[in-house]
């Protein structure tokens, strides 16, 4: 029921704060002794999308489940690609571990000793890896002499003498060194494709639902793509690298990567893919934008005849449009999807704020980021976009309440990662070799003997 008159709106409103006040009234705000009365403002009639008015809560509740279902299937495929590619690159790496000081290996500073131990080191490996046995290069030698020998000119297939024999030393470990190097690139790249493709599935899950107002729907596909937003950039490459042993022996069951914690090495790579990542996400709005903005200047020029180079009083009466609809949406520019704009800002202060305090240099991105989409949508609602529909306040007080869970994460993760033991506590835990990761002793059991 809608009321006609201003005054109409204050009696009931009144009403209803009276019937608040006095609990002893309650029975009065009941329609037929079954119906309870709820007075709420009506939504703007451009808010309304009247062919979804068809719908019943209950066939809504259903929609939702089986689309929840679904983004579940879909983000846990995601996971299952990136733990593919991270795994293919972390076989390299474990192959091949980074050596943090080279000078500090036996005979460091001889070359005939390097070349001597990096061939031992070879041959050795070699021979069980014959053996069909996983090796890993963890005594450094063949990194450390290889990297010496490129910075001289030699190549990668250079061969170098041992009893009479010419051994490539080199060649297989440039060429997992590259395709290490390819594989953590091409998973940032991964990355921002399989957001974009989630993207596009969420907004038509969520509309398929059929909410009846423009701003509820545009609100849970806010929601919606956020969450695989942040799930796929923030927390998936996390999770594919994360080894929880020191944390909980049933989660090490499944998370059994490289890193134990936010260790060194941990800053070199994952946090290095996780900062090339949001700063690729940068500058996709002026690139989506202007494919936008490419797609529709062409299908105006086929439309008129490729008549782009006329002058406008010409172009716009030429059309091969025979009813006027057709001609308005052709010409009119796109929808308005701002439900990806706030979406994306959500991603990009909620990565920030996890990972921030490790990562200083994602708040530099961060501003960068929310600039060139400020700068973006100014000209495109000036210039290219459908005036949207008038909606109500949901959308905004939406976001600001996603926004306030902000400060609660940054300070959690920020207190785990300036409480990692090694680092800032000097906790050693004996390892064989320098190029192995040093398990944390990090665990929730010692979390209060911090200080």
């Amino acid at each position: 029921m809608t009321f006609d008159t201003e005054e109409g709106v204050n009696r009931a409103l009144e009403m209803s704060n009276t019937l608040e006040n006095h609990p002893e009234l309650k029975h009065l705000g009941v329609w037929f002794g079954k119906h309870e009365i709820e007075i709420q403002p009506a939504s703007e009639p451009s808010d309304i999308i009247w062919e979804n008015r068809q719908y019943t809560p209950w066939e809504r509740r259903k929609k939702e489940i089986i689309c929840t279902i679904i983004m579940f299937i879909l983000l846990f495929a995601s996971f299952v690609v990136i733990f593919m590619f991270t795994n293919i690159s972390d076989k390299a790496l474990r192959k091949y571990p980074l050596v943090d000081d080279c000078t500090k290996l036996v005979g460091a500073e001889n070359d005939e000793l390097m070349q001597k131990g990096a061939i031992l080191d070879y041959l050795s490996n070699s021979a069980l890896e014959e053996d069909g046995r996983d090796v890993s290069y963890t005594k450094g030698y063949v990194q450390c002499f290889c990297d010496s020998q490129a910075l001289k000119g030699d190549l990668p297939d250079q061969t170098y003498d041992f009893h009479d024999d010419e051994i490539a030393v080199c060649e297989d470990y440039f060429s997992a060194t590259y395709t290490a190097f390819l594989l953590s690139n091409t998973i940032m790249i991964v990355i921002v494709t399989i957001n974009v493709v989630l993207k596009m599935v969420t907004i038509e899950l969520i509309t398929w639902i059929g909410y009846d107002t423009h701003s509820e729907l545009m609100t849970k596909i806010t929601n919606g793509v956020f969450v695989a937003l942040f799930f796929n950039t923030g927390i998936l490459i996390v999770l594919t690298n994360a080894n929880f042993t020191d944390v909980s022996s049933m989660l090490a069951n499944i998370f059994h990567g490289t890193y134990y914690d936010y260790s060194p090495k941990w800053y070199a790579t994952i946090g290095s893919t996780l900062v090339s990542t949001m700063l690729l996400n940068a500058f996709m709005p002026p690139i989506f934008e202007g494919i936008t903005n490419a797609q529709c200047w062409l299908l105006q020029t086929l439309d008129n005849g490729c008549r782009c180079c006329k002058p406008k009083s010409e172009r716009i009466y030429a059309t091969k449009t025979n009813q006027i609809y057709k001609y308005m949406d052709l010409y009119s520019g796109p929808n308005y999807i701002i439900h990806y704009k706030y979406s994306g800002v959500l991603n990009i202060v909620y990565v920030t704020m996890m990972y921030g305090i490790g990562l200083p240099m994602l708040f530099p991105i961060a501003f960068l980021s929310l600039f060139i989409i400020y700068s973006t949508e100014r000209y495109q609602i000036a210039y290219t976009y459908q005036m949207p529909p008038a909606m109500d306040d949901k959308m905004t007080d939406n976001a600001i309440r996603v926004l306030s869970y902000t400060p609660i994460l940054f300070l959690m993760n920020s207190y785990w990662m300036l409480s990692n033991r090694q680092m800032f506590d000097n906790v050693i835990n004996m390892i064989p070799f320098s190029t192995q990761e040093m398990q944390s002793a990090h665990g929730l059991g010692v979390i209060g003997e911090i200080t």
